[in-house]
């Protein structure tokens, strides 16, 4: 099909977003290796410790990386309600003791 004043008409192709993955990378020199465009930034999982890395680029392309500390999350338990009410009941006891041996 022919469109006026010599232009072309390209359809727009719908491309599916790229499935989201974790990048990894083998400690500070895996993280220099590691290609990135100019203006871009990315989480890279240190495989040789507990970090995760944090990098950006700017408009020349020079990274600037941030390591972060990470550790597995622990619930922690429910408090025991009768167990606070045993230990604020001892400690009632040792304040009253102590207010009469002050007197």
């Amino acid at each position: 099909m022919q469109y006026p004043y010599g232009m072309n008409f390209q359809p727009q192709i719908q491309v599916p977003p790229q499935q989201r993955h974790v990048d990894r990378v083998h400690g500070e020199a895996g993280v220099d290796a590691y290609m990135m465009a100019p203006n871009s930034d990315v989480l890279l999982l240190d495989e040789t410790a507990a970090i995760i890395w944090f990098v950006q680029t700017d408009a020349a392309g020079y990274k600037s990386k941030y390591p972060y500390t990470i550790t597995p999350y622990e619930k922690q338990p429910e408090p025991d309600v009768k167990g606070i009410d045993e230990r604020l009941d001892a400690i009632d006891v040792r304040l009253k003791n102590l207010e009469e041996a002050l007197k």
